[in-house]
């Protein structure tokens, strides 16, 4: 008896790697140094050789030991592995499938760096990235033992990451700060807790602000730093704290290569300082800095916004909606539609950094000593007032865009944080449009194509 020619022996971890196995057994060297999990190898089948030459005749399996049978009999909570025979698992090509999945569904535009743990200089952010594309694909597809996988795996991965981030020698590497991110987007995605996305997002913060703003001008960790510094920011404001962020190296030094800064990112650097103003509105509300500091937030959010009209891509088409029982085509009119996902994203971003920093404004109290608020006019008040509610209108009328989009998933993501704005310059829940962005948020949560993190966009304080 012989193996089976032109089969590979190796582990069905190197195979999915597409990397040589050293067949180790029960598991493979090269797994092990590289910190992955061997998945194992498949089962040995053995081909008795005089059989081709023999025309005996061949008793047909019983019915019971069919696909169809087996596949029938076997334990319903083994959603994710299924078996052919008993020598071959799929369990890896499940893992397979949740990628593509994850992929498609969030990032089919582009490139998100967090795809960058599939090398196996990333072990650790491999398996995080299993992690999430397990949840996500077990929560979308209605698979509770798959979720349940990916939420073992997620603690796993969190025990790890716990003791690298402790280690010196490991807080700073690519493997870490790729593995923060990537729970991060769990956390938005699953919310295992309410406050887990901003920990791990204000823990990325953290270990990138450790590595410095050199560490990000080229490749991926630029990449990185452009993805995530929103999230940073947002997560900042959340908790009411300056971000390093907020520092002109950090606005400068990341973009000092080959790499232009777009009108996006152009855009956070202005944002950036609103966590700075949130949080002296909170410690240090009397502070004779602080007005000067938020008429130029507004100063520049202005400016960058005629910079922005003047360019092809900010132009947008008015459309009546399609649902003509729309609550909201009585309310702001027609919808707007834009040249893309990213233009949309920018102008509402401008339009919740807007609100936010007019509601600063109104926020600082009055004076006796003189300030730059002293030299306004109510005229001058009442045009910021007329701004705001514009812009909340505007983020209202570019809703329906966002998430009609090819990537409805991505366009609900970006929108949340200027509908929670748009909600409180409209009035909150004492008014039509502020229920009317309720409802609009409530529909978030009837698929399951949803960011769990969208349940907490208008609870959250402050």
């Amino acid at each position: 008896m012989g193996g089976r020619p032109g089969r590979s022996k190796g582990c069905f971890t190197c195979k999915k790697r597409r990397v040589k196995c050293d067949e180790r057994k029960p598991c493979c060297l090269r797994c092990e140094r590289s910190g992955f999990e061997c998945d194992g190898y498949p089962a040995t089948r053995f081909v008795h050789e005089n059989s081709r030459f023999q025309m005996e005749k061949v008793e047909p399996e019983p019915e019971s030991s069919s696909l169809a049978a087996r596949e029938h009999e076997r334990d319903p909570g083994q959603q994710g592995l299924i078996t052919v025979g008993r020598t071959i698992s799929l369990a890896p090509c499940r893992d397979d499938i949740s990628l593509h999945h994850l992929r498609h569904s969030l990032f089919p535009a582009g490139a998100w760096p967090g795809f960058d743990a599939t090398t196996n200089q990333t072990p650790l952010a491999y398996r995080c990235l299993q992690s999430l594309a397990l949840a996500h694909f077990g929560r979308v597809q209605a698979a509770p033992a798959i979720l349940e996988e990916g939420s073992v795996s997620y603690i796993k991965s969190l025990s790890t990451l716990n003791r690298n981030l402790a280690d010196p020698a490991c807080c700073t590497q690519d493997d870490t700060l790729l593995s923060v991110m990537i729970l991060g987007l769990y956390e938005m995605l699953v919310l295992s807790s309410p406050t887990g996305w901003i920990t791990h997002t204000l823990g990325l913060g953290a270990v990138m602000e450790m590595r410095g703003p050199y560490a990000f001008k080229d490749n991926l960790l630029h990449s990185v730093f452009e993805t995530t510094r929103f999230l940073i920011i947002l997560a900042s404001l959340a908790v009411s704290k300056t971000t390093f962020l907020a520092r002109e190296e950090w606005k400068t030094i990341p973009w000092s290569g080959d790499i232009a800064k777009n009108p996006g990112q152009a855009l956070m650097d202005v944002i950036a300082v609103l966590p700075t103003i949130k949080e002296q509105l909170q410690t240090c509300p009397d502070s004779p800095e602080l007005p000067a500091a938020v008429l130029d937030i507004l100063t520049r959010l202005i400016s960058w916004r005629k910079e922005w009209d003047l360019l092809p891509e900010s132009q947008t088409v008015s459309i009546s909606p399609s649902d003509a029982g729309d609550r909201g085509q009585d309310m702001f009119g027609s919808d707007l539609h834009y040249t893309s996902i990213l233009a949309a994203s920018y102008t509402c971003l401008y339009d919740a950094a807007l609100i936010q920093a007019a509601e600063a404004l109104f926020s600082i109290p009055l004076s006796d000593t003189p300030t730059p608020l002293s030299d306004m006019s109510e005229a001058d008040f009442a045009h910021i007032r007329t701004l705001s509610r514009e812009a909340a209108v505007e983020i209202c009328r570019s809703i329906q865009y966002q998430l009609s989009s090819a990537t409805p998933m991505m366009g609900q993501f970006m929108v949340l944080y200027p509908l929670r704005m748009a909600w409180k310059a409209l009035g909150g829940s004492l008014t039509k449009e502020g229920k009317w962005l309720e409802d609009m948020l409530a529909k978030f949560g009837d698929t399951k194509q949803s960011w769990e993190v969208a349940r907490l966009t208008i609870k959250w304080r402050g």
